[in-house]
């Protein structure tokens, strides 16, 4: 659905550093994430992400799908993609994001389980009444959004993620796509700020952009590249299955994110 009525422009952000190996988080405690920011109004309230888990993977797993199947033009198939499952601790980890209310990337957020995890941000505002859109529809079209960055992509940025970039933008694509993300959490708040209604996502991933790196193994045809006994998944037939071991928790010296 294109969320079109009154509304001001869209805004994302870039995904930022993952932690040095030092300073990586621990596993998560719920008292963490009880407490909104000081910044915050005082009618922010969490969205309750749960019942729209199966949403989000859904989005994410078909575009996947697509892209590791060949469908998006001017970008290779992909040998190796991973099917995304849902992770609470990545989930938790960007509640603890969206209570400060500014939608900005963590500067650390990587933990002993994914050492480069990822991170993408966005807030919707609009005006009016707030029940004009609902959690499901501006989920949606945030994902979707992500995934229009591909006009930005190309083969040569896939093949080996650069250090500079002609926009910017295109990490929240090539996130969305890496093949090593076997995970995803996500959570959300909604506020009203300056007579508009806001409402502020981020996703946590397994892993994110690494420079020099390729963002997925391109060939000729899809999942040829899945190390796991079953090959492809069954419901996403140019992923490979969730079992799929990707050593996401491996640690890389000299390893630059975005």
């Amino acid at each position: 659905m294109n969320l079109s009525r009154s509304r001001a422009p869209y805004m994302s952000r870039p995904s930022g550093f993952a932690c040095p190996l030092r300073t990586r988080i621990r596993p998560f405690s719920p008292i963490l994430a009880q407490n909104f920011s000081e910044n915050c109004p005082k009618d922010v309230r969490e969205v309750k992400i749960e019942p729209h888990h199966k949403l989000i993977l859904t989005l994410f797993n078909e575009l996947r799908n697509n892209v590791a199947g060949g469908k998006i033009e001017g970008l290779p198939k992909a040998v190796r993609m991973a099917k995304m499952s849902w992770c609470e601790e990545l989930s938790h980890r960007a509640l603890l994001n969206v209570k400060t209310c500014e939608s900005l990337p963590d500067k650390c957020r990587s933990t002993e389980r994914f050492a480069y995890a990822g991170q993408n941000n966005a807030v919707f505002q609009y005006s009016g009444a707030e029940t004009e859109y609902t959690d499901a529809e501006i989920i949606k079209e945030q994902i979707e959004n992500w995934f229009a960055e591909r006009s930005n992509a190309s083969p040569e940025i896939l093949a080996s993620f650069p250090e500079e970039l002609p926009n910017k933008e295109v990490t929240k694509f090539t996130i969305a796509v890496a093949e090593k993300n076997t995970h995803v959490g996500c959570a959300a708040v909604r506020f009203s700020r300056d007579f508009y209604n806001h409402f502020v996502l981020t996703c946590n991933f397994t892993t994110s952009n690494i420079v020099g790196q390729p963002v997925y193994t391109p060939g000729e045809k899809a999942t040829t590249g899945c190390k796991n006994r079953y090959g492809a998944a069954y419901d996403y037939p140019n992923l490979c299955y969730a079992k799929e071991i990707y050593d996401n928790e491996k640690v890389i010296e000299n390893t630059q994110t975005m």
